[in-house]
């Protein structure tokens, strides 16, 4: 039998999306983690997670502070894994948490740039 604990932290508001998205991201991860150690052969007996998550929202839709010089929203997003399996070599689950991020598609959408337009319809 084994566990698992999901959780979002969030530094700075608006809380409201951020957590949607980080939780978002902790779901992704935790079925990719639970996929790869089951294709490797791993039993898990616990998975948690944990997120954190920086955004910086000071122009508050060109209304703020509008420096184009500004990293502006998500700006780092930390994930802390603990992971238990019996008889696993750290090393082992060390390489399966980092291949559960390098092919997680939300962690890949904030890693890669991802181009955006807009245009008026009506």
């Amino acid at each position: 039998m084994w566990t698992s604990h999901l959780s979002c932290w969030v530094k700075t508001r608006p809380q409201t999306h951020l957590k949607w998205l980080c939780c978002l991201w902790v779901h992704v991860l935790s079925v990719g983690v639970q996929a790869n150690a089951t294709a490797r052969g791993i039993s898990l007996t616990k998975l948690e997670i944990e997120l954190e998550g920086d955004i910086n929202i000071t122009a508050v839709w060109g209304t703020g502070d509008v420096d184009p010089n500004k990293k502006l929203g998500v700006t780092e997003v930390r994930a802390m894994f603990t992971i238990e399996s019996p008889g696993t070599p750290k090393e082992d689950l060390e390489a399966l948490v980092a291949h559960a991020i390098k092919w997680s598609p939300v962690a890949n959408t904030y890693m890669n740039a991802v181009d955006l337009s807009g245009k008026l319809v009506g």
